[in-house]
């Protein structure tokens, strides 16, 4: 593991996808310093401000990461037709969202695809 933080943004059907990589696989306050101002910015500048975020490379993550997605969430959904999605979580992150009830107010997919499609699908007129 490295002490530099990273992610690759991609568009898939006009949805922003983020994709951390196997760097990212334990995502605590230390390591955020390098991605937090590209990641709010993006929730801040995205046309059209709808983003997956996958996780399949991330084992562990701190509060402070959680905290940061959240504010990348309210970003979002600030703005009109906004929305955030979490893929591809491990069994670990997956507890922690179920413990902090994240996964009650985010979408949350097993796959990037997945996310990609409910989202495209609930822009469409007539959805």
């Amino acid at each position: 593991m490295t002490d530099q933080a990273n992610f690759d943004v991609t568009e898939i059907n006009g949805v922003t996808v983020v994709t951390f990589g196997s760097e990212c696989d334990n995502l605590f306050e230390g390591m955020l310093a390098p991605i937090q101002d590209r990641l709010l910015e993006l929730g801040k500048t995205v046309d059209p401000p709808l983003v997956v975020i996958d996780l399949q490379n991330i084992k562990f993550m701190g509060s402070a990461f959680l905290a940061l997605l959240v504010r990348v969430s309210n970003s979002l959904k600030a703005r009109d037709g906004g929305h955030f999605a979490i893929c591809g979580m491990t069994p670990f992150c997956a507890a922690i969202f179920q413990k902090s009830q994240l996964d009650q107010i985010w979408d949350i997919f097993d796959s990037v695809d997945e996310g990609v499609k409910q989202m495209t699908s609930s822009t469409e007129p007539g959805s």
